[in-house]
């Protein structure tokens, strides 16, 4: 499914103790990630115009007709073949810096951030500047279920009992819906998402 393309994973191996022992790290990671073989092709999403109501969909149209959008799912760039959005962490690893609580906007119609980067037990806020209601929705294998209202222009917060396990958690409104993102709920701190250019740093 489309979806299967929704988050890219990296995983680095890393050893932090010794005799049992707790080692002080420091220091950085830092590298890029590109693609290999053929780039996947992924159909755009159909936006219908009669769906939004006063929802700034781009692109959109007022002829009735429905319009694309760039599926977001993967994002590879096409001369440098990086991949954008991509998490990369140390798989195994105890501690590290605290991520999130994270912010995610929803825009014209739109998610943004694509993927959502948060440590275990933190919480996600979601953003509504529109003119218009939307929902917030996500069904985990790990975690809680759930499913709340955006209210326009009022701020929305998940709490953070549905973030307590890591899992990768695709999030969608069922009003509109081509809108979808993703919430990195990570094992640990140490982890990074890869810019448009495929680069991350540790």
């Amino acid at each position: 499914s489309m979806r299967g393309f929704g988050v890219c994973l990296a995983l680095l191996g890393a050893t932090l103790l010794a005799e049992e022992k707790a080692v002080q790290v420091a220091g950085s990671l830092a590298g890029y990630v590109s693609w290999e073989g053929e780039v996947p092709v992924l159909k755009p999403l159909e936006v219908d115009p009669a769906v939004p109501k006063g929802c700034a969909c781009a692109p959109n149209s007022p002829d009735g007709k429905m319009h694309l959008k760039t599926n977001e799912a993967l994002r590879v760039d096409p001369e440098g073949r990086s991949v954008a959005d991509c998490v990369v962490w140390l798989k195994g690893a105890k501690g590290g810096p605290i991520l999130g609580p994270a912010e995610i906007t929803q825009k014209d119609c739109v998610y943004s951030p694509h993927v959502a980067m948060i440590t275990a037990g933190q919480t996600v806020r979601v953003l509504n500047p529109e003119k218009i209601d939307h929902n917030f929705k996500a069904d985990p294998d790990l975690n809680r279920s759930f499913n709340v209202s955006t209210i326009k222009f009022k701020p929305t917060e998940i709490p953070t009992q549905h973030f307590q396990k890591p899992e990768f958690i695709n999030a969608v409104c069922s009003i509109h819906d081509w809108m979808s993102c993703w919430i990195a709920v990570m094992e640990n701190g140490w982890a990074a998402k890869t810019d448009a250019k495929g680069a991350f740093r540790i």
